[in-house]
């Protein structure tokens, strides 16, 4: 078994050291050349119309009464499922692509709600969606909304930024360089105690036998 290693953040070297920051510069490069933000885009448009359509069809389905727990859990599911892929497919890294994922989390809600408004009311009026929207007013519609319209909108707007939020952004690529760095720096350490030890035993016989008495076998 190999000895557990522990790093205290004292024992590694300041986030200005020339090394440190030679190597987080070069993590965050890596990073962002590794971004595919039109794959993230592309994957995102089939999601975003997928959950218009769910969101939609809850909110008709409930008749735009659903409880509030289960409408704050589906916003951010469905923010989620959208964001997570084009984190994953797009392999994002700098935020403003986590603010787009989250701008797409909140277009999603907001076309969800017009688009459960347009079923209802084309059930109501026994017209179909395509007249229904033909006759639809933005300004009226959307000073119609609640606040709590808008806040389950956001919450789908936080649970896609969330999940499209890289797992290491620059402050903890920065962490990383300084524990590699010091890692580094212990194994320089140990090779030249090892080179050090390795000569002391070279020339420990040598000392042995000038040292020897004379006469001596």
């Amino acid at each position: 078994m190999t000895d557990e290693v522990r790093i205290y953040e004292t024992e590694l070297p300041p986030a200005d050291d020339p090394d440190v920051v030679a190597l987080a510069d070069e993590m965050i490069a890596a990073a962002r050349q590794a971004q595919r933000p039109g794959r993230a885009l592309a994957v995102a448009a089939p999601g975003l119309l997928v959950g218009v359509v769910l969101w939609g069809e809850l909110n008709r389905l409930t008749g735009f009464d659903m409880p509030w727990l289960a409408m704050a859990a589906s916003a951010v599911v469905l923010g989620a499922l959208l964001g997570l892929p084009f984190r994953l497919i797009g392999q994002v890294f700098d935020r403003r692509w986590a603010l787009t994922a989250g701008a797409l989390g909140l277009a999603m809600a907001v076309l969800g709600d017009l688009h459960a408004w347009a079923l209802i009311q084309s059930n109501a009026l026994g017209m179909g969606w395509a007249e229904v929207m033909s006759h639809f007013d933005p300004g009226a519609w959307l000073g119609a909304r609640l606040p709590i319209d808008w806040l389950v909108a956001g919450l789908g707007a936080a649970g896609a930024f969330m999940a499209a939020r890289p797992k290491l952004d620059g402050r903890q690529l920065g962490m990383e360089a300084r524990i590699e760095t010091h890692m580094a720096d212990l194994a320089e350490e140990r090779l030249e105690d090892e080179a050090r030890a390795a000569e002391e035993n070279i020339e420990g016989p040598g000392d042995a036998e000038a040292h020897a008495p004379e006469g001596a076998d």
